[in-house]
């Protein structure tokens, strides 16, 4: 005769001990994955953070010259930059043309620190003068993280006609220079009062 307090077909405490303990492997099991899960997308996340971001962009000079525009806004170094366009950029003169071509076209840069810019005079574009110069470049920017040792690609779409009839930013070195030149004039027509 059995224990007084089993009941026939209902599981022993060894077999509900074994029960429980098998649910305790599976919730442990799930909770590892979870953690798991968790420490990747952290480990990512840090690794997006501290990346380097190198983009290439417009930048005017006055109303009509435009400057291509590499910068580094991320927080660690980009090495070994290279640019693929799909058509290749085409310079105000010989001088600009040759860095072009030997830097953005044909070569790479070397290395870009963290907040570092380098501009390349493109050319100069009036909205209402008919021209064969190009208005519009697509370009894929592949470089290496100096920090993880990673290749990151960006694309980029540099497109004149966005801007035309737009009001560009005023260079700084232009609005220092026409105050410059107010002042001159104005100490000039002091200086020829009697």
């Amino acid at each position: 005769m059995g224990e007084w307090w089993r009941i026939e077909g209902f599981p022993t405490p060894a077999e509900w001990q074994a029960f429980w303990a098998g649910v305790a492997v599976i919730v442990g099991a799930v909770a590892a994955g979870l953690a798991i899960g968790q420490l990747k997308a952290a480990t990512e996340s840090r690794i997006e953070q501290a990346r380097p971001y190198v983009s290439i962009d417009i930048r005017f000079f006055g109303q009509i010259y435009v400057a291509l525009e590499v910068k580094n806004t991320g927080l660690t170094a980009a090495s070994d930059i290279r640019f693929d366009w799909d058509t290749n950029p085409v310079a105000l003169d010989d001088n600009a043309q040759d860095a072009i071509d030997r830097i953005l076209v044909n070569g790479q840069i070397p290395f870009l620190a963290p907040g570092r810019v380098i501009e390349f005079m493109l050319n100069r574009y009036v909205d209402d003068e008919p021209s064969d110069l190009p208005r519009l470049y697509r370009v894929r920017i592949t470089y290496i993280g100096s920090a993880d040792g990673r290749t990151w690609t960006n694309d980029s779409i540099l497109d004149i006609d966005q801007w035309a009839g737009t009001r560009a930013e005023k260079d700084q070195l232009e609005e220092i220079s026409e105050r410059a030149g107010r002042i001159a004039a104005a100490l000039e027509r002091i200086s020829k009062k009697p």
